[in-house]
Protein backbone atom coordinates (compact mmCIF):
# COMPACT_ATOMS: atom_id res chain seq x y z
CA UNK A 1 0.00 0.00 0.00
CA UNK A 2 1.22 3.43 -0.88
CA UNK A 3 3.24 2.00 -3.77
CA UNK A 4 3.62 3.36 -6.99
CA UNK A 5 2.65 1.12 -10.33
CA UNK A 6 5.28 3.13 -13.11
CA UNK A 7 5.06 0.87 -15.67
CA UNK A 8 4.57 -2.70 -17.28
CA UNK A 9 6.69 -4.02 -20.16
CA UNK A 10 8.13 -0.76 -21.04
CA UNK A 11 4.59 0.81 -21.27
CA UNK A 12 3.48 3.71 -18.96
CA UNK A 13 0.47 3.31 -16.47
CA UNK A 14 -1.06 6.12 -18.61
CA UNK A 15 -0.40 4.73 -21.96
CA UNK A 16 -2.12 1.33 -20.24
CA UNK A 17 -4.80 3.18 -19.33
CA UNK A 18 -5.76 4.59 -23.07
CA UNK A 19 -5.18 1.48 -23.99
CA UNK A 20 -7.89 -0.28 -21.83
CA UNK A 21 -10.41 2.42 -22.10
CA UNK A 22 -12.44 0.72 -24.96
CA UNK A 23 -12.84 -2.12 -22.81
CA UNK A 24 -14.07 -1.08 -19.78
CA UNK A 25 -17.45 -0.64 -21.00
CA UNK A 26 -18.93 -1.43 -17.45
CA UNK A 27 -17.96 1.71 -16.23
CA UNK A 28 -18.97 4.49 -18.18
CA UNK A 29 -20.55 6.90 -16.11
CA UNK A 30 -17.54 9.15 -16.12
CA UNK A 31 -14.33 8.97 -17.20
CA UNK A 32 -12.76 8.45 -13.38
CA UNK A 33 -14.63 5.15 -13.00
CA UNK A 34 -13.39 4.62 -16.89
CA UNK A 35 -9.95 4.87 -15.72
CA UNK A 36 -10.08 3.11 -12.26
CA UNK A 37 -11.42 -0.54 -14.06
CA UNK A 38 -8.91 0.12 -16.69
CA UNK A 39 -5.91 0.61 -14.23
CA UNK A 40 -7.33 -2.82 -12.25
CA UNK A 41 -6.54 -4.70 -15.85
CA UNK A 42 -3.43 -3.45 -16.51
CA UNK A 43 -1.79 -7.21 -14.93
CA UNK A 44 -4.36 -9.43 -16.58
CA UNK A 45 -4.39 -10.77 -20.07
CA UNK A 46 -8.29 -12.33 -19.91
CA UNK A 47 -9.54 -12.89 -23.35
CA UNK A 48 -13.28 -12.79 -22.75
CA UNK A 49 -12.83 -9.00 -22.55
CA UNK A 50 -9.99 -7.76 -25.18
CA UNK A 51 -9.17 -10.05 -28.30
CA UNK A 52 -4.75 -9.82 -27.75
CA UNK A 53 -5.03 -11.60 -24.38
CA UNK A 54 -3.91 -14.83 -26.36
CA UNK A 55 -0.17 -12.83 -27.14
CA UNK A 56 0.93 -14.03 -24.16
CA UNK A 57 2.56 -17.47 -24.09
CA UNK A 58 3.40 -20.18 -21.43
CA UNK A 59 7.05 -19.73 -19.97
CA UNK A 60 6.30 -15.31 -21.17
CA UNK A 61 7.49 -12.72 -18.48
CA UNK A 62 6.34 -9.56 -17.72
CA UNK A 63 8.49 -6.36 -16.49
CA UNK A 64 7.03 -4.34 -13.87
CA UNK A 65 8.64 -1.48 -12.28
CA UNK A 66 7.26 0.38 -8.72
CA UNK A 67 8.12 3.24 -7.05
CA UNK A 68 8.56 2.80 -3.67
CA UNK A 69 7.21 4.93 -1.05
CA UNK A 70 10.41 6.13 -0.19
CA UNK A 71 11.26 7.05 -3.74
CA UNK A 72 13.20 3.88 -4.60
CA UNK A 73 12.22 2.47 -7.84
CA UNK A 74 12.62 -0.92 -8.82
CA UNK A 75 12.28 -3.67 -11.52
CA UNK A 76 10.86 -6.74 -11.32
CA UNK A 77 10.18 -9.69 -13.84
CA UNK A 78 7.46 -11.81 -13.39
CA UNK A 79 6.56 -14.95 -14.82
CA UNK A 80 2.75 -14.82 -16.49
CA UNK A 81 0.69 -17.46 -14.70
CA UNK A 82 -1.82 -19.12 -18.06
CA UNK A 83 -5.04 -20.40 -17.67
CA UNK A 84 -7.74 -21.74 -19.85
CA UNK A 85 -7.50 -22.30 -23.57
CA UNK A 86 -6.85 -19.18 -26.22
CA UNK A 87 -8.98 -18.91 -29.08
CA UNK A 88 -6.06 -17.62 -31.60
CA UNK A 89 -7.94 -18.35 -34.76
CA UNK A 90 -11.13 -18.81 -35.84
CA UNK A 91 -12.99 -21.04 -38.20
CA UNK A 92 -15.50 -23.96 -39.27
CA UNK A 93 -12.88 -26.21 -37.39
CA UNK A 94 -11.39 -24.18 -34.37
CA UNK A 95 -8.13 -24.84 -33.75
CA UNK A 96 -7.62 -23.18 -29.94
CA UNK A 97 -3.60 -23.79 -30.26
CA UNK A 98 -2.95 -25.90 -26.89
CA UNK A 99 -4.39 -25.95 -23.67
CA UNK A 100 -3.10 -22.97 -21.35
CA UNK A 101 -2.08 -25.03 -17.58
CA UNK A 102 -1.70 -23.11 -14.02
CA UNK A 103 1.66 -23.94 -12.27
CA UNK A 104 1.71 -27.48 -11.29
CA UNK A 105 -0.11 -27.94 -8.03
CA UNK A 106 -1.96 -24.64 -7.95
CA UNK A 107 -5.27 -24.70 -6.40
CA UNK A 108 -7.80 -21.91 -7.11
CA UNK A 109 -10.57 -23.78 -4.88
CA UNK A 110 -11.84 -21.63 -2.24
CA UNK A 111 -10.74 -18.75 -3.86
CA UNK A 112 -14.06 -17.99 -6.02
CA UNK A 113 -12.38 -16.07 -8.55
CA UNK A 114 -11.56 -12.88 -6.41
CA UNK A 115 -9.38 -9.77 -7.64
CA UNK A 116 -6.26 -9.43 -5.77
CA UNK A 117 -6.68 -6.25 -4.77
CA UNK A 118 -9.87 -7.94 -3.38
CA UNK A 119 -8.05 -10.47 -1.41
CA UNK A 120 -5.66 -7.52 0.10
CA UNK A 121 -8.82 -5.53 1.12
CA UNK A 122 -10.38 -8.86 2.90
CA UNK A 123 -7.33 -8.95 4.64
CA UNK A 124 -7.68 -5.40 6.08
CA UNK A 125 -11.51 -5.47 6.23
CA UNK A 126 -12.09 -1.84 7.14
CA UNK A 127 -15.86 -1.99 6.81
CA UNK A 128 -15.92 -5.34 9.21
CA UNK A 129 -17.88 -7.26 6.57
CA UNK A 130 -18.21 -10.84 5.66
CA UNK A 131 -15.14 -12.38 4.11
CA UNK A 132 -15.91 -16.06 3.50
CA UNK A 133 -17.48 -17.74 0.98
CA UNK A 134 -20.82 -16.21 -0.17
CA UNK A 135 -23.99 -18.15 0.43
CA UNK A 136 -25.27 -20.10 -2.74
CA UNK A 137 -28.11 -17.89 -4.28
CA UNK A 138 -31.40 -20.03 -4.89
CA UNK A 139 -31.69 -20.24 -8.74
CA UNK A 140 -35.17 -20.13 -10.82
CA UNK A 141 -33.83 -22.07 -13.90
CA UNK A 142 -35.10 -24.91 -15.62
CA UNK A 143 -33.04 -25.68 -17.94
CA UNK A 144 -29.51 -25.08 -19.45
CA UNK A 145 -30.61 -22.17 -21.55
CA UNK A 146 -32.48 -20.75 -18.52
CA UNK A 147 -29.35 -20.85 -16.48
CA UNK A 148 -26.58 -18.94 -19.07
CA UNK A 149 -29.30 -16.06 -19.31
CA UNK A 150 -29.68 -16.18 -15.82
CA UNK A 151 -25.66 -15.96 -14.96
CA UNK A 152 -25.59 -13.33 -18.19
CA UNK A 153 -27.91 -11.05 -16.28
CA UNK A 154 -26.32 -11.00 -12.73
CA UNK A 155 -22.91 -11.20 -14.84
CA UNK A 156 -21.66 -14.17 -13.37
CA UNK A 157 -20.99 -15.82 -16.39
CA UNK A 158 -18.25 -13.03 -17.07
CA UNK A 159 -16.44 -13.82 -14.07
CA UNK A 160 -12.93 -15.50 -14.31
CA UNK A 161 -12.88 -19.01 -11.81
CA UNK A 162 -9.32 -18.04 -11.53
CA UNK A 163 -7.47 -15.49 -9.46
CA UNK A 164 -7.07 -11.76 -11.29
CA UNK A 165 -4.73 -9.17 -10.39
CA UNK A 166 -7.62 -6.17 -10.68
CA UNK A 167 -10.94 -6.81 -12.49
CA UNK A 168 -12.25 -5.50 -15.74
CA UNK A 169 -15.61 -6.18 -14.58
CA UNK A 170 -16.95 -3.20 -11.41
CA UNK A 171 -19.78 -5.61 -10.20
CA UNK A 172 -18.26 -8.41 -8.10
CA UNK A 173 -16.40 -6.78 -5.39
CA UNK A 174 -18.15 -7.04 -1.79
CA UNK A 175 -15.94 -3.91 -0.78
CA UNK A 176 -16.76 -0.36 -1.69
CA UNK A 177 -13.87 1.93 -3.37
CA UNK A 178 -13.51 4.07 -0.68
CA UNK A 179 -12.66 3.62 2.91
CA UNK A 180 -15.90 4.32 5.57
CA UNK A 181 -16.64 7.73 7.05
CA UNK A 182 -15.89 8.40 10.41
CA UNK A 183 -18.44 6.89 12.82
CA UNK A 184 -19.70 4.56 10.21
CA UNK A 185 -21.40 1.44 11.79
CA UNK A 186 -22.42 -1.62 9.71
CA UNK A 187 -25.65 -2.74 9.30
CA UNK A 188 -25.71 -4.88 6.34
CA UNK A 189 -22.67 -6.65 5.17
CA UNK A 190 -21.76 -9.02 8.27
CA UNK A 191 -23.42 -12.10 7.38
CA UNK A 192 -22.93 -14.54 4.98
CA UNK A 193 -26.20 -14.07 3.33
CA UNK A 194 -25.62 -10.09 2.83
CA UNK A 195 -25.91 -9.19 -0.57
CA UNK A 196 -24.24 -5.42 -0.18
CA UNK A 197 -22.68 -3.21 2.48
CA UNK A 198 -25.02 -0.30 3.78
CA UNK A 199 -25.04 1.31 6.95
CA UNK A 200 -27.09 4.66 8.68
CA UNK A 201 -25.39 7.97 7.80
CA UNK A 202 -23.41 9.49 10.13
CA UNK A 203 -24.47 12.87 12.31
CA UNK A 204 -21.75 15.53 13.24
CA UNK A 205 -22.35 18.20 15.70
Amino acid sequence: MGDELVSVDGRSVGDWIKALRPYAVNARGNLFSTDRIAVGTMLDRYQIWYTWANRVKPGDTASVVIRRQGGAVATYVLPWRTIGIPLVEEGPVPNPGGRFAGEPGDSHEGRGGRALRDLAKAADNVWGVWTGERAPRERSFGSAADERAERQQDFSALEPDHEVAGSISPFSSRFPSFNPPAGFRLRLGSRQTDEFVTGPPTATV
